[in-house]
């Protein structure tokens, strides 16, 4: 089972690190770049260290790094250097997602962004263009192998490139095992996916999901649910969450979590993000639970909605379902 990690490889330059703190933000998870890590660990730049080592040792590093990503690192966006999709461990740290642009798309982005001297300079193999758009060449085939989703960032904003990937990871199966491999060029009718699965046969799945859902609520009596519970849930559901929570709800899609009959609102530090939980266990998911429960019992130490007996869990068609 797969740690919970979202992994950006691709070309250096291409943006993994921006998009990596962006999803973090969005999603509440750590960003994490290798190659930070690495200039921290030899306390040297990647320059300095490419210089002095040359690439073989800078990859013997990045072999080093990798084992400690897979063994250590749990629910983070990790954002890697344009060569860290070799690492034979790859997809052992997480789900791969490769960020695809033509080298004069990525060399475009570099030249107009904000200090791209430095950017440039901070990249070696980028010295010299024509061997680097070889390399481009020859590495985009080896990312397309290696990742589990594709996703075009060529000329599209920070935010919709977010938004595709946290799509494209949602579409993930509930066990950690790859369901198929998408590339999203923008969602809906541009997501190609390519399993054995027909598409009939995923909707009579989500059908019969749905059908089982609601003869589970149907067959609840009010009085079975005590009296405060809590309900974290997607939109699909949301009518039935709202039924059984009676007057203390939060809802995951909010912008802040708001308790309906006390007028209090929470910061969104203590959301606990529900997007990217569908690769982890029962058991990281409850962990995961627990401490997002005890920084809002830090926060309202006299909150009563942390009374209730019982909070139930399930996931039904990739959400997570809490009464």
């Amino acid at each position: 089972m797969k740690s919970g990690n979202i992994v950006l490889i691709g070309f250096m330059g291409v943006g993994k690190g921006t998009i990596a703190r962006a999803l973090a933000a969005q999603s509440g998870m750590f960003a994490l770049d290798c190659d930070d890590m690495i200039e921290s660990y030899a306390n040297k730049k990647i320059g300095q260290i490419f210089k002095e080592q040359g690439e073989q040792g800078f990859r013997k590093m990045e072999a080093g790094l990798a084992k400690f990503l897979e063994k250590s690192v749990r629910c983070a966006v990790i954002s890697t250097g344009g060569g860290f999709y070799a690492m034979k461990n790859l997809n052992k740290i997480g789900t791969v997602v490769y960020l695809k642009s033509s080298f004069e798309g990525i060399i475009n982005r570099l030249k107009n962004s904000e200090n791209a001297e430095k950017k440039f300079a901070k990249r070696p193999l980028l010295a010299d263009l024509q061997k680097a758009a070889a390399l481009h060449a020859q590495r985009d085939g080896a990312y397309e192998k290696k990742a589990d989703i594709v996703i075009d960032v060529e000329n599209k904003s920070v935010k919709k490139i977010v938004k595709e990937i946290c799509s494209a990871c949602y579409g993930l199966n509930l066990k950690g095992k790859k369901m198929s491999k998408q590339k999203c060029s923008g969602g809906g009718k541009n997501s190609e996916p390519h399993g054995k699965e027909g598409k009939s046969d995923k909707l009579k799945k989500k059908e019969a999901l749905k059908q089982k859902l609601h003869e589970l609520l149907e067959g609840l009596e009010r009085e079975q649910i005590p009296k405060r519970v809590i309900a974290w849930h997607f939109d699909l559901y949301e009518p039935y969450a709202l039924q059984l929570a009676g007057s203390s709800s939060f809802d995951a899609d909010d912008d802040d979590w708001a308790c309906e009959d006390e007028d209090e609102f929470y910061p969104q530090s203590s959301r606990l993000q529900l997007d990217f939980l569908s690769e982890l266990s029962w058991r990281q998911v409850l962990k995961m639970l627990v401490q997002a429960l005890r920084e809002l019992r830090e926060q309202m130490p006299d909150a009563k909605i942390f009374k209730c007996k019982h909070i139930a869990v399930g996931f039904v068609d990739g959400d997570l379902i809490l009464i």
